[in-house]
């Protein structure tokens, strides 16, 4: 069966936790779960590259690699920052 996980990626402009931020939407009535992923990606950094950073936390998070990464078009969040949408299929 195949499995989903939707959310997005931000890159956090605090800079007490400085880098991008991953939040994993869960279903309803469930809180969202939120990881600091740092800065091992620049926040200008290439889809190709953000897909990678997401193989590696999903693999982190889950214990297995995905197999298919969707990074949606980048999203406006208002505060001068980007927020990618992403759906990750096991």
């Amino acid at each position: 069966m195949d499995h989903q996980l939707t959310g997005h990626l931000t890159w956090s402009t605090d800079p007490t936790v400085p880098g991008s931020q991953l939040t994993i939407e869960a279903g309803p009535g469930r809180p969202a779960t939120r990881l600091s992923l740092g800065a091992h990606v620049a926040q200008d950094a290439s889809q190709q590259e953000l897909q990678t950073l997401l193989a590696d936390a999903f693999h982190q998070y889950t214990g297995a690699l995905p197999d298919r990464i969707d990074l949606l078009i980048p999203l406006d969040t208002g505060h001068g920052g980007t927020a990618y949408r992403f759906c990750v299929r096991y």
